[in-house]
């Protein structure tokens, strides 16, 4: 459903009903949340914003922002996503407050450590758990509601560190590659009830994630990423990168052959 086709929906119904989007968004204190939801509320009058977090201070924040940027509802769910035994219980709530959602966005992560991955299986379980067993316990719920939602869309931040594994960051890498294999699957499953499956891929991003890493001029803001974001979401793309240049410098370290690449320091 592109943004042309979410006001047409809205205008259908008469003029009481005049929200376009309705909008749930997991894990949104994220620097990358925060600045797509502002271009959602700069761009579409009346957006509906469902947030969820596990900071409470800070997701009020976040609400308290948007509520100055759009006319529309504004909730606020207290929830730790990395806690899946909670998933059920949000699912419930969000869909009895808004029985039908234009979108959802998964947009939380864990970067970790991925020296102290190497040698301690607790936190390469703590990355993995947070950035794809999590994801995926709320993608089954959420695919299982959205079915019936013709025209609405899963979009799903992954990372350009899982389309090839790399010694400084494998193990996150490995779960956000995990991850895209199952958004491909479910794509594909969600096709035919004309759901949208969208996977986003950003590639370095200046965010208190990547607070500990050198800064080069690879790195985006996360105003410029937003944007990207509202964009691709708003178009219905299946998948997309942003900035748009790492699709290019990913299909070049893709195709190293591996005698290769298991060489290079990168």
């Amino acid at each position: 459903m592109s943004s042309e086709e979410v006001k047409k929906e809205a205008e259908e119904g008469g003029k009481e009903k005049k929200v376009k989007r309705r909008l749930f968004v997991f894990g949104a204190t994220s620097a990358i949340a925060i600045e797509t939801c502002r271009v959602f509320a700069e761009e579409e009058s009346e957006v509906e914003f469902y947030l969820v977090a596990r900071n409470k201070e800070r997701v009020e924040a976040v609400a308290s922002d948007l509520r100055a940027r759009t006319e529309g509802v504004v909730k606020v769910y207290i929830y730790d996503l990395a806690d899946i035994s909670s998933h059920k219980k949000l699912i419930q709530e969000l869909f009895n407050d808004c029985p039908k959602p234009t979108d959802a966005f998964l947009a939380w992560g864990y970067l970790g450590d991925n020296e102290a991955a190497r040698h301690n299986f607790s936190e390469a379980e703590k990355i993995i758990k947070v950035n794809y067993l999590s994801a995926v316990s709320l993608l089954t719920l959420l695919a299982e509601r959205f079915k019936d939602l013709s025209g609405s869309a899963i979009s799903v931040i992954t990372s350009v560190a899982g389309d090839r594994g790399r010694k400084r960051i494998y193990v996150y890498g490995s779960a956000k590659g995990a991850l895209s294999r199952y958004l491909q699957g479910l794509r594909n499953y969600l096709f035919e009830h004309k759901v949208f499956v969208i996977e986003i891929k950003p590639g370095f991003v200046d965010t208190p994630m990547t607070s500990g890493m050198k800064k080069n001029f690879l790195f985006a803001s996360p105003q410029k990423v937003g944007r990207d974001i509202y964009k691709g979401i708003a178009k219905r793309k299946d998948l997309f990168y942003t900035p748009w240049f790492w699709r290019f410098i990913l299909l070049v370290i893709v195709h190293i052959p591996e005698k290769i690449f298991k060489r290079l320091n990168i």
